[in-house]
């Protein structure tokens, strides 16, 4: 019993083991160039004096507001240059995008909650370059921004 049990824990870990060994969903793979190694991609939370660094360095990158509508000119306003695609609807908007999936994107929202997840999405999408910033807008004019 006692050797079963052994058996059968061993299968198990191997098994969780190699889960994470599976290559990514169809939707979520990038598409390279021939000859082309795809970069990495993931979220850097930017604090907010450094988004506004970054956005003056990288005066190209896609500024993507994903709140509401009715928060576009709510009492944080919005910033200068950004695209307003509310949260729940980007999945659907995706081609108001930069195709080109190294195109610089910074995301934001009001307290950096819907931002992470739009975020997430994009690197998932195949976005190699997502920025959002710390605490959201709220945080950026806090800070003085």
């Amino acid at each position: 019993m006692r050797s079963e049990l052994h058996i059968f824990l061993i299968a198990a870990l191997g098994t969780a083991a190699l889960a994470g060994c599976a290559p990514p969903a169809a939707d979520q793979s990038v598409a390279v160039a021939p000859g082309e190694a795809a970069a990495p991609a993931y979220v850097r939370d930017l604090a907010p004096a450094d988004f506004r660094d970054y956005l003056l360095s990288r005066t190209d990158a896609f500024v993507l507001d994903v709140r509401q509508a009715g928060e576009w000119d709510d009492d944080l306003g919005h910033l200068d240059g950004a695209t307003l695609i509310p949260a729940q609807e980007l999945e659907s908007r995706l081609a108001e995008l930069p195709q080109d999936r190294s195109h610089p994107i910074a995301v934001y929202d009001r307290i950096g909650v819907r931002s992470t997840t739009a975020a997430q999405l994009l690197t998932q999408r195949g976005w190699r370059e997502v920025v959002t910033i710390m605490g959201g807008l709220a945080a950026y004019r806090r800070a003085g921004l």
